[in-house]
């Protein structure tokens, strides 16, 4: 009998040890927080950072523009070392010796070659020119006694002008020019370009723009034919005739440029272009201001 309690008892202590050892030991509150938060409320997932969009290419940056290609309004102008000869000529249309000798005489003057003619407009002719204007050119260039009167360069030659304006043109040049004209709208722009062939002093010299006409056709006393060219109608020095001071730079082969523009609206634009005279200021007696070259557009 007591082996027999004493055999129950061990039986006992053995179970109670299996059952023990199945047991797992609680985890720590820690570790229980730690595991609900894993396991019962899932964090969501970091989304993946987006695909970062390609990068459009870039476009080619324009070239820039080759200035060596592209010209300018006195990349084509090119000064010679040529002199011209001017021919200033006053007249009005009720003149009889104007249309009798002084439009031919004009005429033979420009046609020497390498001569600009000018046609100065008086009253009471329907195309004078502005009053100041005419005083300019009066007081430095006066009348012959009235009109017709011809300048050839410094020289009143009226009749002979176009003799003289061969002499002009054989002269030493010591400032070239070259111009060209284009008209867009009712704006006529004259590109100037003029080169020194000699040393000047530099401040002597004034440059000037006069707008011509051709084709006007009026009456004229003295001759049957109603038609006047070379008709001046503006300076782009307004009220002065010999323009405004050319340059800084008298060395040899200094260049200077100018653009002058003139509203053409209230003329027949096609029959339009430039002169561009240079005087020198200087010496005595008259005209104060001597003319040097000059150049025109017309063709």
């Amino acid at each position: 009998m007591k082996k027999l309690f004493t055999f129950l008892m061990l039986l006992s202590v053995i179970s109670f040890a299996v059952v023990s050892c199945d047991q797992i030991e609680p985890t720590s509150k820690e570790n229980t927080e730690n595991t609900g938060k894993e396991n019962d409320q899932n964090e969501p997932n970091t989304p993946d950072e987006p695909d970062t969009p390609d990068t459009p290419d870039t476009p080619d940056e324009p070239n820039e523009p080759d200035t060596q290609d592209e010209e300018g309004p006195y990349d084509n102008l090119s000064p010679q070392n040529q002199s011209w000869a001017l021919c200033l000529y006053y007249t009005y249309n009720t003149c009889y010796y104007c249309g009798q000798w002084g439009h031919s005489a004009l005429e033979s003057a420009v046609n020497v070659g390498n001569t600009v003619g000018v046609a100065i407009k008086i009253s009471p002719d329907p195309e004078a020119i502005p009053t100041q204007l005419y005083w300019s050119f009066h007081d430095d260039r006066p009348l012959n006694g009235g009109a017709p009167t011809l300048y050839a360069g410094d020289l009143c030659k009226d009749n002979s002008a176009a003799s003289y304006c061969r002499q002009l043109v054989n002269r030493t040049c010591s400032i070239g020019i070259d111009a060209q004209q284009e008209i867009e709208g009712n704006t006529l722009s004259l590109h100037v370009k003029t080169k020194n062939f000699t040393n000047i002093n530099a401040s002597d010299y004034y440059i000037v723009a006069y707008l011509l006409e051709d084709d006007l056709h009026y009456s004229q006393y003295g001759s049957s034919s109603n038609l006047h060219n070379f008709v001046l109608r503006r300076a782009s020095s307004g009220a002065v005739y010999y323009g405004e001071q050319l340059m800084t730079d008298g060395s040899v082969d200094a260049e200077f440029t100018k653009t002058f523009s003139f509203d053409v609206s209230q003329y027949n634009k096609d029959n339009c272009y430039a002169a561009v005279v240079i005087y020198k200021k200087g010496g005595s007696g008259l005209p104060e201001y001597k003319f040097e070259n000059c150049f025109w557009t017309r063709k």
